[in-house]
């Protein structure tokens, strides 16, 4: 604004707006100083566009002057205590005997400390079991914001682990914050051997009708054949026999034909030894003179 003073070396008279709104200058929210607005106790609702409006005359004529200036305000960084992220209170199942790593995520600065505590204790540097590694991540943006890692290693898991838990504190100066991961036994997991189980039987299943539905008839005769004996001794139904071959013989052909074959050589061999039948048979059960109608009917 210099360069607009007048003859008498005096600023022109300014007037401020706060979005496009005329602004009171009451000396308790605002006041003015020449050139300057000065904002008392800034807050949120101060946030805006300031701008201040002169007229400038030149050679008898009046110019009309504006700027306008965009105001923020920034929220006060308060110290604040650091955050674990992770664990959050939670169980783990691990085997006894096994190798884990414990990790520790705190949010926080990089001046924060965090580290493991075991009943009660913080972690011995010289511990054969247990050891501790730090990391760190700054956040550029919000160094307040920045990663911090504590990961415990443990080399072997003793069954003293699973009477209390491990637990992660973080804190700095203005506060402190824990965490903890009690490691529990692993819960046998049924539900995967029911699963093999009924996978198993229903290949068996499956295996058995196929192969019974190829070798039926050679299963029937074997179980016939090895267990016949066996069996308990079924009540006769008073026949003396179980069928009657009855077949057509032409005069004048020989014991050798192909019919007498099947009736005295196939049907024996097939029905009476492998099946277990008794069979009468024409020509070879009957007696000279027997009557075969009553034969039949016995």
């Amino acid at each position: 604004m210099e360069f607009f003073k007048n003859e008498n070396n005096e600023l022109p008279k300014l007037q401020w707006y706060k979005d496009c709104k005329p602004l009171l200058l009451d000396n308790i929210h605002f006041s003015g100083v020449k050139d300057r607005l000065i904002v008392m106790n800034v807050a949120e609702k101060h946030r805006g566009n300031y701008t201040c409006h002169a007229s400038y005359t030149y050679l008898g004529k009046q110019y009309p002057i504006t700027r306008v200036i965009e105001f923020i305000t920034l929220e006060e960084n308060k110290p604040t205590r650091p955050v674990i992220v992770s664990p959050a209170n939670e169980t783990m199942e691990v085997d006894l005997g096994s190798q884990i790593q414990l990790i520790c995520n705190v949010t926080g600065q990089l001046s924060d400390i965090a580290y493991w505590k075991w009943n009660g204790s913080v972690i011995d540097e010289d511990d054969p079991v247990l050891g501790e590694d730090y990391y760190s991540v700054e956040n550029p943006a919000n160094k307040r914001r920045s990663t911090l890692i504590t990961v415990l290693n443990i080399s072997e898991i003793e069954s003293r682990f699973y009477k209390h838990p491990f637990t992660c504190f973080a804190k700095n100066t203005h506060g402190i914050d824990a965490a903890y991961i009690q490691l529990i036994y692993p819960v046998t997991n049924f539900q995967k051997h029911m699963i093999g189980i009924c996978v198993t039987l229903t290949v068996i299943i499956v295996c058995s009708v196929f192969i019974y539905k190829i070798f039926k008839i050679d299963i029937v005769l074997w179980y016939r054949d090895s267990c016949y004996d066996f069996l308990p001794i079924k009540a006769s139904d008073g026949k003396t026999y179980d069928a009657y071959i009855l077949y057509p013989k032409t005069v004048g052909e020989g014991s050798t034909s192909d019919c007498d074959i099947f009736v005295f050589k196939v049907l024996p061999e097939v029905l009476e030894k492998q099946c277990g039948y008794k069979l009468f048979i024409y020509g070879r059960d009957d007696y000279v003179g027997e009557d075969i109608v009553e034969v039949i009917n016995e």
